[in-house]
């Protein structure tokens, strides 16, 4: 039941990621048993290159193609599905871009569940039958944002490799962050059932003995049996000292591998230099692998842990390997939110959201405070969430969290109306 708790709150993140930057809901773990957001990246590239611009029966734009459930929304999916302009500007570059190998098939899928934004509202004209009905080749070039797409028209070959190799790189490290926070979430879990099932070894018991009075020393004198200074909590065993060193190594090569970037050699869609890349990815993924600590976090600190009947581990044992794992946690949740409000003030996307956030009357000092209770149930962590600074008459919401399901939809709705 943990294990799937544990599977089920890796396939969440997914989920989150996937209704953001993706025109319809999907659910999964990406790149995890064939699921795949953009498939195929050629008709995704045609697709996103012409949902920034206005359409002739419809003045709302979804830029990133995706829409949301308001009636607005609704009644531009039923636009997109009647609109022949926005229909064949697409289905001619799908002709024109997409390799001749692509299997048709795999187009009409896509056309049938995504080109309108809305899987539940399904084209007039199907693909092949809007090709049938282009007479004339374009010549136009979709370009401006304050252009009305009436006709049939084309986008520049820039263009479309720009927003799809986006899609792909932004996919990649998606994948990378679900093998990843997979890989540590079943290691947490699964450790400690081999080490104690190895116990139960006929060749194993002999070198168990043998060692185990090294592996319940303390690592530091006597300061497991006694509380450390400053409320700094009991040392570890140096059998505990190898599983946390496991799991620190695990988050510490995670989070600092895999990275690849467009930037230099060519340009990503929704950032203007490789730092800003970088830091994107770098700040999406604290927030991952904070999530993915989460599920063993609780379930290290529950009496009905299921471990507690699988393994020898005593509920102590599993107490003090659940403070450590909340401050794994903690530190990734930090990472990820100073990392956020760099990168927004960065891009401008922080000074933006300023003008969005409505006028409030709070003191000008500190609002709120949400604090995480540590382990001993007469104190609390330092917070981690923070607060409400008013600078003259406007209220800034400094967010100092680390929740994933927000991290790439607030960048999103600035990055993806993208005009060539």
């Amino acid at each position: 039941m943990n294990l799937f708790l544990c599977i089920l709150a890796i396939a969440f993140i997914s989920v989150v990621t996937a209704t953001g930057p993706v025109p319809i809901s999907k659910s999964g773990l990406a790149g995890i048993n064939g699921f795949y957001f953009y498939d195929p990246y050629c008709a995704h590239g045609c697709f996103r290159s012409f949902s920034p611009y206005t359409l002739s029966c419809s003045d709302t734009v979804s830029a990133g193609g995706h829409i949301t459930g308001d009636e607005a929304a609704h009644n531009l999916a039923l636009c997109r599905a009647s609109s022949f302009p926005y229909l064949s500007s697409i289905a001619w570059c799908i002709h024109l871009y997409c390799p001749d190998d692509t299997r048709a098939s795999k187009i009409e899928t896509f056309w049938e569940t995504e080109i309108t934004g809305d899987a539940k509202v399904l084209p007039i004209w199907s693909f092949g039958e809007v090709m049938a009905n282009i007479t004339v080749p374009p010549t136009v070039v979709a370009m401006g944002q304050d252009l009305v797409l009436n006709s049939t028209m084309l986008t520049t070959e820039e263009n479309w490799q720009t927003t799809w190799i986006t899609l792909y790189y932004f996919f990649r490290e998606t994948a990378l962050e679900s093998y990843y926070g997979l890989s540590i979430c079943l290691t947490s879990f699964g450790l400690p059932l081999v080490l104690t099932w190895l116990g139960y070894l006929p060749f194993m018991s002999r070198g168990i003995s043998r060692i185990r009075p090294y592996l319940y020393a303390s690592l530091i004198g006597t300061y497991h049996d006694r509380s450390l200074p400053f409320l700094l909590g009991n040392v570890p065993t140096v059998g505990q000292s190898g599983y946390i060193f496991v799991l620190v190594a695990l988050n510490v090569i995670f989070l600092s591998i895999g990275y690849k970037t467009l930037y230099p050699d060519q340009q990503m869609q929704w950032y203007t230099s490789r730092y800003q890349e970088l830091m994107a990815y770098f700040m999406w993924r604290t927030g991952v692998l904070a999530f993915c600590n989460m599920p063993v976090l609780f379930l290290f600190s529950s009496r009905n842990n299921v471990l507690l009947w699988l393994t020898n581990w005593s509920h102590s044992t599993y107490i003090l390997m659940h403070r450590w794992i909340a401050r794994l946690f903690l530190l990734h949740v930090l990472l990820h939110s100073i990392l956020a409000l760099v990168l927004y003030q960065n891009t401008g996307a922080y000074t933006t959201s300023l003008t969005l956030l409505p006028k409030r009357k709070f003191p000008d000092t500190l609002h709120g405070l949400l604090t995480l209770r540590h382990a001993s149930p007469r104190r609390t962590a330092s917070p981690f969430l923070l607060s409400y600074i008013r600078r003259g008459s406007r209220t800034d919401l400094l967010f100092v969290c680390g929740l994933t399901g927000e991290k790439k939809n607030q960048i999103f709705n600035k990055h993806e109306r993208v005009f060539p």
